[in-house]
């Protein structure tokens, strides 16, 4: 990435003229406040820590993020007989220093960013959820808990729902 465009794209709304310039400028300089050097990836980790693999721990850096996956096998809605349920939840773990108003509001963005990638994105057809068209239909829900943020909250939530099982075998 060049230095001219990571400027433009942390220069949003919620940063002050100071901190883009400060920013910009250690960026320039090859300085990151984590100390890694410009082109130094964080270590990533990827454990399933129970054996029936419906829980995730995605680890980068100092994030850390749990994806748990649920699923049932339920009646479809009138509207859609023939395509499955998908739901996904965001939660965060909090600290004395969080404005709740301000993670109640991240934890809907990152829920519906992560919905909208796998929706759009393709990831999962919901049709291919249908056991039996207007029957049966598996109901997946995948729950993303950031226990700890450092900055690569929405990298390491959407690592963790794609390292989550999606549906078991029908019946």
């Amino acid at each position: 990435m060049q230095p001219q465009r990571a400027a433009l794209v942390i220069a949003g709304p919620a940063l002050a003229q100071r901190e883009v310039e400060f920013t910009k400028s250690a960026w320039l300089a090859g300085l990151r406040p984590d100390q890694r050097t410009a082109q130094q990836l964080r270590e990533v980790s990827v454990e399933f820590p129970l054996l029936s693999r419906d829980l995730v721990v995605v680890r980068c850096g100092g994030t850390v993020v749990t994806g748990a996956v649920a699923s049932a096998l339920v009646e479809p809605v009138p509207q859609r007989p023939k395509h499955g349920l998908l739901n996904f939840s965001v939660r965060r773990l909090h600290t004395e220093r969080d404005n709740p108003a301000l993670s109640a509001a991240e934890e809907r963005d990152l829920a519906s960013f992560i919905d909208r990638l796998v929706r759009v994105g393709g990831v999962i057809d919901t049709a291919g959820l249908c056991v039996l068209p207007g029957r049966l239909v598996w109901s997946i829900t995948v729950d993303v808990t950031v226990m700890n943020d450092e900055g690569n909250c929405g990298d390491v939530a959407v690592w963790a729902r794609y390292r989550a099982p999606v549906a078991p075998s029908p019946i």
